[in-house]
C-alpha cells in the first residue's frame, strides 16, 4: 500500500511562539482609556480574530467599534505603539510547549512544513530569521495573504489532496480557515484560548508536538 505524502502548515503566534498572549495584553493597553463596554467588544474582536493581520483590525474597531470622528487615534499611530511595545517584549517570549520538537519530528520524515501567519511578510521574516528556526519551513507566508488563500497557494504547489493537510492553529480564525479550505485542523491549547473559550473540542492539547505526533 502506496503511504501519501502529508505536509503541515502551522499559525506562528500561539503555536510556534508563545506570543499570543503578549499580543492581547498589548492590544488592551492601547484602548485601556476606553470605557469597559468598548474594551471589552476590542477584546473579544482580536481575540476571534486572531489570525487576522493587526492593521486590518485597527481599521474594524476605529470604523465599526469606536465609531469617533477626529479621533485621537489613526491605524499609523496604532501600528507604531503596538510595534513598540511588542519590540521590547517579544525576546522574552518563549517557544511554544512541543513546537521545536514536533519541527525536528516533522524535518526528520522529510515533511514540508509551512507557516501560515497574520504577521506582516517582513516582519515574520525577521522573527523566524532572527529565532533561527528557517530551516524547518518550505516557505513562510504572511501579511498581505489570507490564510485561506495561503492555504490555496500551498495546495496548488505541492498538488497534494485535502486529506493529506493539516493546519495547527489556537484560534478561531485559523479554525475557520481550515474548514473554509476542507482541510485537517489540529487546535493547540493555549493559555488565552482556555481563559477565553473554557473547555472546548477543539483547543484541548498544550504540546505541539504531541498534537503533531497523532497524526502518525
Amino acid at each position: 500500500m502506496k503511504i501519501e505524502n502529508k505536509i503541515f502548515i502551522f499559525d506562528f503566534d500561539g503555536v510556534i511562539l508563545d506570543t499570543d498572549l503578549l499580543k492581547y495584553k498589548i492590544f488592551s493597553n492601547l484602548f485601556k482609556n476606553e470605557n469597559k463596554v468598548i474594551q471589552k467588544k476590542i477584546l473579544k474582536y482580536h481575540f476571534l480574530n486572531q489570525g487576522i493581520n493587526r492593521i486590518k483590525k485597527f481599521e474594524y474597531i476605529l470604523n465599526t467599534i469606536i465609531k469617533k470622528q477626529n479621533t485621537k487615534y489613526s491605524i499609523n499611530f496604532l501600528e507604531k505603539s503596538f510595534s513598540k511595545q511588542l519590540n521590547n517584549k517579544i525576546d522574552k517570549c518563549k517557544f511554544s510547549t512541543g513546537s521545536i520538537r514536533s519541527l525536528k519530528f516533522l524535518n526528520e520524515k522529510n515533511i514540508n512544513v509551512y507557516v501560515a501567519t497574520g504577521v506582516k511578510q517582513k516582519e515574520i521574516d525577521k522573527i523566524v530569521i532572527n529565532l533561527r528556526i528557517k530551516k524547518y519551513f518550505k516557505k513562510i507566508y504572511g501579511y498581505p495573504l489570507k490564510k485561506d488563500k495561503i492555504i490555496s497557494k500551498i495546495k496548488t504547489r505541492e498538488k497534494i489532496k485535502n486529506h493529506n493537510i493539516y493546519f495547527v492553529g489556537d484560534s478561531m480564525s485559523d479554525l475557520r480557515a481550515a474548514r473554509k479550505m476542507k482541510i485537517n485542523f489540529l487546535g493547540r491549547k493555549t493559555t488565552l484560548n482556555s481563559k477565553l473559550l473554557g473547555r472546548n473540542r477543539y483547543f484541548k492539547e498544550k504540546n505541539v508536538y504531541k498534537i503533531v505526533k497523532k497524526v502518525f
